[in-house]
């Protein structure tokens, strides 16, 4: 079952789509979406912490770097099987 687990990659995407989506929600421009899931893709992509088990894989995003520069953001933790993502509200 190993294989089937998400890899960082993966969750970087599937990151970057979230937030683009939360944008379009949001009122957002095109251009502003695309931006900023971009960026979240690329800063999800070199911060995010894997734990791969049999069956699924824990990922962890620690968001310290913008709460240093005043950003009120919580830690994402998220279990992945099989292509999904779960959340994990309240870690």
């Amino acid at each position: 079952m190993y294989f089937t687990n998400p890899s960082e990659r993966d969750f970087s995407e599937f990151i970057g789509t979230y937030v683009f989506e939360e944008m379009q929600k949001k009122k957002e421009s095109e251009e502003i979406g695309r931006f900023s899931s971009g960026i979240a893709a690329l800063y999800a992509e070199k911060n995010v912490a894997r734990s791969n088990f049999i069956f699924a894989s824990y990922f962890h995003l620690d968001f310290y770097r913008l709460r240093s520069f005043g950003a009120e953001m919580e830690d994402v933790h998220m279990i992945g099987i099989f292509g999904t993502f779960f959340p994990l509200p309240g870690l």
